[in-house]
């Protein structure tokens, strides 16, 4: 190695041995990587899909101090994919996705959430691989975790949620494999505060994630022989692990309660009752007819957004294992594993030695069991409902790398010099190239966008709102979906309702006597086609 290359490593390893300086750098280097996408907007991110602006309704919830909102007077007309309408207006979602919104908003704009949990999550893998690995791998890893599967992919430039649940899933793998080494309370605090973090994010994914490490962790606590008999150190060990565990749960049961009026029913599984129970999410679930009074447009588009084993009266396993294998399985490889990632992987399920090192152990029986969770379930559609599941991953790369890099060649590691180039230049690349791309939202995105600021303006100007009914077209994209609204609905300057016929839509009228009624008129992409006064002899748009 030439002088310059190792005054660089030995620069780089002074660095990685120093956490009070290799952590606030792994946090800016980790947030900024999150920012590089959205350069080219402005840093502008509009919601797109409908999870995004469910949160984004409880993240606007809680910045009003509230928990829920009252449901409203006119809720068949503002009834949407993904929110509840009632027995209160809210989220259907837990709230952990909306609470990491509400902080970004209470900075300035709710995706500088999602920036800054890209910096802690570079934090807390690099957290969690130190406890297996030297420093410098750790901090390597750390911040390629963040970049990979936050900066570079839809995690860390939308509101779709799945940096949190990482974050949540190193915390909780990392204080394990602490714990598992020395059981202590500063490990089991570690998990502790994973694990409520998933309670309130994703909880069923969550309560599988956490069955290997509380398992695990259980055994090594019953294990744990103290020479002088100090139980108070135990004592306080336990209650390190279960205090942010609890604290998350009474939260949690709060929420519900003040949503669906009962801590133990769950928003989602509510909605799935009054919305959707014509379609199935676990194996056990079985479909019946929609509601007879459900909005046509929303039969619409649940029947395209959602795959046909969703919506079949009952599945077995073969049609289970055929929906995973099709869709799920290909999509999270390609997802999680890509280019170098995959290398790292594969080599360390080849290795005798990670089968023989604890840590290995330990995150091969986790993703043993994703595999099993993936059985219940009837469809798994986006990687973000398995973000936790990075941190096992991450560690597997990890060691395989390590044992990669271990394999000489006269006498050289030359892998390790390979590895250590081609890493950061293959990072660099693949980030200037996802900038230089930028992130640009769909048109029809767009176009909604350009409504509300048109009629905000004109509010300005007149001290007059609007109320725009949506008129969809005939084959339009499921996820186009227009009519989403704040928590306070009277309260906004424009406001987008459904159109369910002149004489149902003289309600509207007669709520709001002193706003002006509007139609816009969509394209079958979803995008704006124009905008027209209302007319109450045009008829609505519905769908069968």
């Amino acid at each position: 190695m030439n002088q310059p290359m190792h005054r660089i490593f030995q620069f780089y390893r002074r660095l990685a041995a120093t956490p009070w300086l290799l952590y606030p750098l792994l946090f800016v280097l980790g947030t900024v990587g999150a920012m590089l996408p959205t350069l080219r907007t402005s840093g502008v991110v509009l919601p797109q899909e409908y999870d995004e602006f469910s949160y984004l309704l409880g993240a606007d919830t809680f910045l009003q101090g509230r928990l829920t909102n009252p449901p409203h007077p006119l809720a068949p007309f503002f009834e949407t994919m993904h929110e509840l309408s009632a027995p209160t207006y809210a989220s259907k979602y837990p709230p952990g996705q909306s609470l990491q919104l509400a902080a970004g908003e209470w900075l300035g704009a709710p995706i500088f959430g999602v920036w800054i949990t890209g910096g802690l999550l570079a934090m807390a893998a690099a957290w969690m691989l130190r406890a297996l690995a030297p420093a410098t791998w750790a901090a390597a890893g750390g911040l390629l975790a963040s970049w990979q599967w936050c900066a570079l992919t839809y995690w860390g430039r939308s509101y779709w949620g799945g940096s949190l649940f990482a974050l949540a899933g190193m915390l909780v793998f990392g204080g394990l494999v602490r714990f598992w080494k020395k059981p202590g309370a500063a490990a089991a605090w570690g998990m502790g505060v994973g694990a409520g973090v998933m309670a309130l994010t994703r909880p069923y994914e969550g309560l599988w994630f956490c069955a290997v490490p509380a398992g695990a962790a259980a055994w090594r606590f019953c294990k744990w022989k103290m020479a002088d008999g100090n139980w108070k150190k135990k004592f306080l060990t336990g209650a390190a692990a279960a205090l942010p565990v609890a604290a998350a749960l009474a939260f949690l049961f709060m929420y519900n309660r003040a949503v669906t009026g009962h801590a133990l029913d769950f928003p989602h599984r509510v909605y799935q009752q009054q919305m959707e129970p014509d379609v199935g999410v676990f194996v056990w679930d079985h479909p019946t007819p929609p509601p007879a009074n459900r909005n046509p447009e929303l039969s619409y588009q649940i029947r395209r957004f959602n795959p046909q084993v969703l919506l079949a009266p009952s599945v077995g396993l073969a049609e289970v294992l055929k929906s995973h294998l099709a869709a799920a399985l290909p999509r999270l490889g390609g997802f999680f594993l890509p280019g170098l990632f995959g290398l790292g992987a594969a080599w360390a399920l080849l290795s005798f030695t990670t089968w023989r090192n604890p840590a290995g152990r330990l995150a091969l029986a986790s993703l043993g069991s994703f595999f099993i969770m993936l059985g219940t379930l009837r469809f798994f559609g986006f990687p973000h409902y398995a973000a936790a599941w990075t941190a096992p991953l991450a560690v597997l790369i990890v060691l395989g790398f390590r044992e990669l890099c271990a394999i000489q060649w006269r006498g050289q590691r030359c892998l390790l010099i390979l590895f250590a180039i081609a890493l950061p230049i293959w990072t660099v690349v693949v980030m200037a190239k996802q900038t230089l791309r930028g992130s640009p939202p769909a048109l029809w995105a767009l176009d909604r966008q350009e409504v509300m600021e048109d009629f905000e303006q004109k509010n300005a100007e007149t001290f007059t709102g609007a109320v725009v009914f949506v008129m969809m077209a005939e084959g339009q994209p499921a996820f186009a979906e227009w009519v989403y609204n704040g928590p306070d609905i009277d309260r906004q300057p424009v406001i987008f309702a459904r159109s369910l016929g002149p004489a149902r839509d003289a309600e509207v009228a007669r709520y709001y006597p002193g706003r002006r009624l509007w139609q816009a008129w969509l394209k079958p992409s979803g995008e704006l086609d124009h905008l027209s006064p209302y007319r109450p002899a045009a008829p609505p748009a519905t769908k069968g």
